[in-house]
């Protein structure tokens, strides 16, 4: 792969809040707050937020993945950035396509 084929420079990646409508995500967040009293669990998620990857130039998105905690948006952004300078498109796409 040439250094100018790295999906990195084409495709960037953010965290951006979960989509949806305001009463749906205090809905969700009553409920998650409620079942993680249930389960002993002192730190519930809250509404979430998605890992999204988009065209640079554009600003198209590629792909939209939620995550459901601070730790699991950390663990997956640093393996998405290592794929996109490590990646072609094509290679990091046909990857993620599979697992979003």
């Amino acid at each position: 792969m040439m250094e100018q084929d790295r999906a990195a420079d084409h495709l960037e990646v953010r965290i951006e809040k979960r989509r949806g409508h305001p009463v749906r995500q205090a809905a969700l967040f009553a409920a998650e707050l409620v079942g993680s009293v249930l389960m002993g669990d002192a730190s519930p998620r809250g509404p979430g937020t998605d890992l999204v990857v988009v065209r640079r130039s554009t600003g198209a998105e590629i792909i939209r993945t939620s995550v459901d905690s601070v730790e699991e948006a950390d663990q997956l952004l640093r393996v998405v950035r290592r794929d996109l300078e490590e990646k072609s498109v094509h290679e990091f796409t046909a990857e993620w396509h599979d697992v979003s």
